[in-house]
């Protein structure tokens, strides 16, 4: 059975603050537990990071030249990241001038510009695109801003299973006897301070998104 180092209860003594402690103990493995919580730290990451890939999907206020990035272009038989093909310029505040590095896919450039749902009407002239950046209506920013609050339900969503999967991995250990009932606890304690933690990141990405997308 594994022996978990014990926890200051949450309280007027800022135990939260101790088990905050500890989580970073169990990531680095100083703390000996039945979970891997470095495991479980990457997987919450890649929820973030996950989180960040949609957000720069949605436009912010204001135009800037990694605004097309996550476009996917049909290129040589599969879908390949805008930036593997070409280079994005912000030519001026109102339009954007993309350089194709293969004439041959310019056309599926554009075709996937205009099918970003960014309002787009890409012109195309050899390896060069012209994409008109058209203003964003007051409707518009909401419904991104909108956009953007789903994507964190998303997030969360797959924070929440993450965690319902570690609390099962905990009782089934617990009913094993691999854990003490003390033990279980603290490692329920660990998982939920790990959760948390999590919850804040994204929070605070979609916070900053949405002053992003509603900047006047």
């Amino acid at each position: 059975m594994v022996q978990v180092r014990g926890l200051a209860k949450k309280g007027k003594g800022g135990g939260g603050g101790k088990t905050d402690a500890a989580l970073d103990e169990a990531i680095s493995g100083v703390l000996p537990t039945v979970l891997d919580f470095a495991e479980l730290s990457e997987k919450a990451s890649a929820v973030e990071d996950k989180l960040k890939e949609n957000f720069a999907g949605i436009r912010g206020g204001r135009p800037e030249p990694g605004m097309f990035d996550h476009v996917m272009v049909d290129a040589y038989g599969s879908p390949t990241p805008m930036n593997a093909v070409a280079q994005v310029a912000l030519k001026t505040p109102k339009a954007a001038t993309v350089t194709v590095f293969d004439p041959s896919v310019a056309q599926n450039v554009a075709e996937a510009l205009e099918g970003a749902g960014m309002d787009l009407n890409p012109q195309v002239e050899g390896n060069t695109i012209t994409v008109p950046i058209p203003k964003l209506t007051r409707e518009l920013r909401e419904d991104m801003a909108k956009a953007a609050g789903k994507q964190l339900e998303t997030a969360k969503q797959a924070l929440r299973r993450l965690r319902k999967s570690a609390l099962d991995e905990v009782k089934d250990n617990e009913e094993l006897g691999e854990l003490s009932e003390d033990d279980a606890h603290r490692e329920k304690e660990l998982v939920d301070a790990l959760t948390k933690r999590g919850s804040e990141r994204l929070e605070a990405l979609h916070d900053a998104k949405r002053a992003e997308v509603l900047e006047a």
